[in-house]
């Protein structure tokens, strides 16, 4: 009795782990065997990891010494003014030099900055009148004028210009000039602009009759030019 039992008892370790069913559908999963290329390239990398490694060491034997970094520069101070505008400032200077009045200018004339702001009292506003003398190059000595009515003014630094308008001839014409040019050699206001509430006066190109008086305007200032060179000539 008990060696039959014994017999038909299998012990634990004996028995499989996946019924017979299951283990003929089991994949196999074993790798192929590499070509000879394989090979060579996988010798390949490994001689070259070990040459990165011994490069390695020796940096690691003699690291190169790390300089030290130069001091920052002090930051520029401007006085609460940004480098553009004080730049600006100091080439508006350099091409607005000092006038001398002539025999029939008045004294204390006003420099072009002060004629292209926003706040002096001499400034030129939309409307004015003005007589403009311009050279017409720097070898030429002649010079060529011209009186209209400022119609606009792009205030832009150094680059400020402004449009005058006339009618020459029962026509319009325009002329757009730069303030701080070298050569516009004088800008003279005969007559100061009033009564204007725009700053571009360009419907005026609809209207001939509002430069009707630039004629006698101009006519009249070189009379008075003319006076004040007289007694100026009188008194020396």
């Amino acid at each position: 009795m008990r060696g039959s039992i014994a017999r038909t008892i299998t012990p634990l370790t004996a028995r499989p782990l996946f019924p017979s069913s299951l283990a003929t559908n089991v994949p196999s999963f074993v790798a192929p065997p590499l070509t000879r290329a394989q090979s060579k390239s996988s010798k390949k990398g490994a001689a070259k990891v070990k040459s990165v490694s011994s490069s390695d060491k020796s940096a690691n034997a003699a690291p190169i010494p790390v300089l030290p970094l130069p001091p920052s520069p002090e930051p520029i101070r401007l006085l609460n003014k940004s480098i553009r505008r004080t730049v600006d400032l100091d080439f508006r200077k350099r091409y607005d030099p000092p006038i001398t009045p002539g025999p029939g200018d008045l004294p204390n004339l006003p420099s072009r900055m002060d004629l292209f702001s926003r706040s002096h009292p001499d400034r030129i506003t939309p409307g004015s009148i003005v007589l403009v003398e311009q050279a017409q190059s720097v070898t030429r000595p002649a010079r060529t004028t011209f009186a209209g009515v400022v119609i606009a003014i792009n205030r832009n630094g150094l680059a400020t210009n402004f449009t005058v308008r006339n009618t020459v001839l029962k026509t319009g014409v325009e002329m757009t000039f730069p303030a701080f040019s070298p050569l516009v050699t004088k800008i003279t206001v005969l007559e100061k602009g009033t009564g204007y509430r725009r700053a571009k006066l360009y419907y005026l190109r609809d209207r001939p009759k509002a430069f009707e008086r630039v004629e006698d305007v101009k006519k009249r200032a070189s009379i008075a030019a003319a006076a004040r060179a007289k007694l100026a000539a009188q008194s020396e």
